[in-house]
């Protein structure tokens, strides 16, 4: 009997970090396989669907990088082709979660972080989440601070946060974001590009306005100085 207890309340203990997400895709695996050599699946099927559907309720809505979401969706996938096998009752239901996660993949995989980070307010973003030195910054202050409309706002972060570059922190009924790794990542070759832009422009400049004094000095010949000028501006851009 108090076997049968200690079992049912290891099993809680499991399944509730399951849902809360705590623990990571390989760990939620291992368990997992554990529990369902323990005992029969039909008696646990309902319990560990029921934890598997709020786990993904909750990915789905944190829009958790893609090499986790995929870890996630592997996970879900095989513990629906397990019960396949002996409990039609739940795999079915088991793999409908599956397959959210997995159009969740393709959409996320779809939108490569080097084109996102392109898109309009992105970078803005990015260096705003940056200056709180990891901290999470709430959403309203987001908004105050770029200008930026509530619709416009939730479409830049929905965006960031398939692709992976921030993550969601929720409080009560408010929400908070911070930078993932990835976006760090993203933003420091952001800068990077920057800076290299900068060189590069400051020496096609330095060499245009030497140009343009050169020919600009042939008397007489304004029009061929014209068009010396614009085809070497269309050189020295090629070779930018």
């Amino acid at each position: 009997m108090n076997r049968s207890r200690n079992s049912f309340a290891d099993m809680r203990v499991i399944l509730s970090q399951i849902e809360n997400a705590t623990l990571a895709p390989k760990d939620a695996r291992k368990a997992l396989s554990d529990l369902l050599q323990s005992g029969p699946k039909g008696e646990i099927g309902e319990h560990i669907f029921e934890a598997l559907r709020i786990a993904t309720g909750r990915i789905l809505r944190d829009r958790i990088a893609s090499a986790d979401l995929r870890a996630w969706h592997s996970l879900v996938d095989a513990v629906s082709a397990q019960f396949d096998e002996v409990n039609k009752a739940w795999g079915p239901r088991i793999e409908v979660l599956a397959e959210l996660l997995n159009d969740r993949v393709g959409l996320v995989e779809a939108r490569p972080v080097e084109q996102v980070v392109r898109r309009l307010h992105v970078s803005e973003l990015l260096e705003e989440m940056s200056r709180t030195d990891g901290a999470p910054i709430e959403r309203r202050a987001l908004r105050e601070r770029l200008g930026l409309e509530e619709a416009n706002l939730s479409r830049v972060l929905t965006l960031m946060l398939d692709s992976g570059l921030i993550e969601r922190h929720s409080l009560g009924k408010s929400a908070s974001f911070s930078l993932a790794s990835e976006g760090q990542k993203a933003l420091q070759e952001l800068k990077q590009r920057r800076a290299s832009y900068v060189v590069i422009e400051g020496d096609w400049m330095l060499k245009f306005m030497k140009k343009k004094t050169l020919h600009g000095g042939a008397e007489g010949n304004e029009a061929y100085a014209e068009t010396a000028e614009i085809d070497e501006t269309l050189s020295l851009l090629e070779a930018a």
